[in-house]
């Protein structure tokens, strides 16, 4: 996941739920959460059983940050208190002395590795009420960090996956039999292997090469678990649906992973799904939703434009093949009517749209960061989409002119702040600007929205209690 996206700045942390390591939090203005990975574990017991002492070292690390972050958090150690998350929520800590280490990597850069002290009996810090596990994937005997993991059970004797990439892969069947692929830009690969008589219980395939592959589709084919490593930085689509899957994981760095199908499986409870792959959110059967969410800052808003079929909306030109690109146009009365966000969502107003500007650094560079890459979806210049947030050029619907304009050149998108009777508050981003700028905008104009979580539900859905204000995402 992404740790720290603005330099200098520590950054909130939006939890789904624990994964692959351990949240630290502490109070300075408000609740701040920083994940760690998991490390060495020790433990240690002493006195009679009556007076008995247990605690637990946990060594972990930070993963990639920044100078001025590490600065940030070795002061916070040394002044605050500390708490870790664990099955029975959480725990105060302390900070082993002298285990705060800095390392800088040539490759990876700066990361900072600690040693936290739970269950200590001394003032101020929790007793042995539970032990914190880290629930890590490195725990899994089949997790291979260099390649990609398959298990599965050959029902009808064969399995057959679709691969396309560039470059040469290796695949070991986990029968004996290992085979060489070469693989072509553009050209999916179907690969059927057939295994021999009388079938295992269960097998499992490892693939070489996975830096080389940008799409894997393994839909209906008895799959119990995939795994991926951290070395799968070019894969674009994943599709395993269909299949019997309770054990999924992907990885962090997965960066380019924007399609993926993990539904009808049988998961016991919703997968984790890094806030590296957008517009993807799962309900607790595994199907994605047709909402989605990104956390940035201390706010959660959906990750694409609101496309609900309220009466009286319009898609772009009225041709639906721009309705999952661009989401529909609706008027300033629509979005403000009752019943128009799906429960647990709203329409922002505009201080919450300038709370979000802020945080991206004002309104002259936060229309870059918040606007999708490349010329797709813009004209001339798109931005950098540092959140996912993918801020489209979808234009407007001119309501005297009766008209549709500004595709790709424009992307407005309604508050629900009134300016006036007849004007309501935009924020609009353009082609070729780095700004969000906020403006006064003919109620009739038919824009697009974006929603915003309710607080209330981003307190139920991300489990932190005290918090008032809460990075995708997810976790983020």
């Amino acid at each position: 996941m992404k740790i720290g996206l603005l330099n200098n700045i520590l950054q909130k942390i939006v939890i789904k739920r624990r994964c692959d390591g351990y949240y630290l939090r502490w109070y300075y203005n408000g609740w701040h959460y920083w994940f760690f990975y998991p490390g060495q574990i020790s433990m240690k017991t002493e006195g009679e059983d009556y007076r008995t002492i247990g605690t637990r070292k946990i060594t972990m690390s930070s993963g990639q940050v920044s100078r001025n972050q590490i600065n940030a958090i070795r002061s916070i150690m040394n002044t605050r208190e500390v708490s870790l998350l664990t099955d029975d929520g959480w725990m105060n800590i302390r900070i082993e002395p002298g285990t705060v280490n800095v390392y800088n990597h040539a490759t990876t850069g700066n990361e900072l590795e600690l040693t936290a002290v739970v269950g200590s009996r001394e003032n101020y810090y929790s007793p042995v009420a539970s032990i914190p596990t880290s629930n890590s994937i490195f725990d899994n005997p089949l997790y291979n960090p260099n390649a990609i993991v398959i298990e599965h059970h050959a029902e009808d004797g064969s399995f057959t996956i679709i691969i396309e990439g560039d470059g040469e892969i290796t695949i070991d069947w986990g029968d004996g039999t290992t085979d060489t692929y070469i693989l072509v830009p553009g050209v999916p690969q179907t690969i059927t292997h057939t295994y021999p008589s009388p079938l295992a219980d269960s097998y499992v395939i490892t693939i070489d090469g996975e830096d080389n592959i940008t799409s894997i589709i393994a839909e209906n084919n008895n799959i119990t678990q995939i795994l991926l490593p951290p070395t799968i930085e070019n894969l674009e689509n994943l599709d395993v649906s269909d299949n019997e899957l309770t054990d999924l994981y992907i990885p962090p760095t997965a960066t380019d992973l924007t399609t993926i199908d993990i539904s009808n499986n049988e998961f016991t409870e919703t997968p984790y799904i890094p806030p590296t792959v957008p517009l993807v959110t799962l309900d607790e059967t595994g199907n994605p939703l047709t909402t989605c969410e990104i956390a940035i800052g201390t706010q959660v808003w959906m990750c694409k434009n609101y496309d609900s079929d309220y009466p009286n909306n319009k898609i772009y030109d009225n041709d639906s093949a721009n309705l999952p690109l661009y989401g529909r146009l609706y008027t300033y009365d629509q979005v403000i009517a009752s019943g128009f966000a799906p429960y647990g969502w709203h329409v922002p107003d505009l201080y919450e749209w300038e709370e979000l500007i802020d945080y991206l650094g004002g309104a002259s560079v936060a229309g870059k960061k918040l606007k999708t890459i490349g010329t797709t979806y813009w004209g001339s210049a798109g931005g950098t989409d540092d959140y996912n947030f993918g801020a489209r050029g979808g234009g407007d619907y001119h309501p005297t002119n009766k008209i549709f304009q500004l595709l790709q050149s424009y992307g407005f998108f309604w508050t629900k702040t009134e300016y006036n009777g007849t004007n309501g508050r935009a924020v609009y981003m353009s082609s070729g600007s780095d700004a969000a700028t906020i403006s006064n905008q003919l109620k009739g104009f038919m824009f697009s929205v974006r929603l915003i979580k309710d607080w209330a539900t981003v307190n139920k859905d991300y489990a932190i209690p005290e918090m008032t204000i809460g990075s995708t995402f997810i976790i983020r």
